[in-house]
């Protein structure tokens, strides 16, 4: 599969890209900008935590999503296509830590915004 290829069927599925943003934890003052650590050099992996999916792509792209929406085993087909490396990381936004909306609207519209210039 293309990274576009890739990237289309997860924007379907209602993941949106956020590698490279910035999260804040709840009540904290500090800040994380999320990425994947050494701990997994190939991407390809998938996982879920407290209602948020994850699929890290073979293209080193964090996308996330959130459970409430429809999706059940076609999801989990889609996810496992997707990420041939199986299930199994961390999943970013799980614990209480989030992103501005601004950015992820912007991430929304476009998979490539980069927050710095902003």
């Amino acid at each position: 599969m293309t990274k576009a290829e890739t990237r289309q069927l997860l924007q379907e599925n209602g993941f949106v890209r956020v590698d490279g943003l910035t999260a804040r934890g709840p009540g904290e003052n500090e800040e994380e900008v999320l990425s994947v650590d050494t701990h997994y050099p190939r991407g390809g992996r998938w996982d879920f935590n407290n209602g948020i999916y994850v699929v890290f792509t073979e293209y080193r792209e964090l996308w996330i999503r959130s459970a409430d929406r429809n999706g059940g085993l076609e999801l989990v087909a889609s996810l496992e296509m997707l990420a041939p490396n199986g299930r199994g990381m961390w999943v970013p936004c799980s614990n209480g830590e989030w992103p501005s909306a601004y950015h992820l609207l912007c991430r929304v519209a476009n998979p490539d915004f980069d927050p710095s210039t902003h």
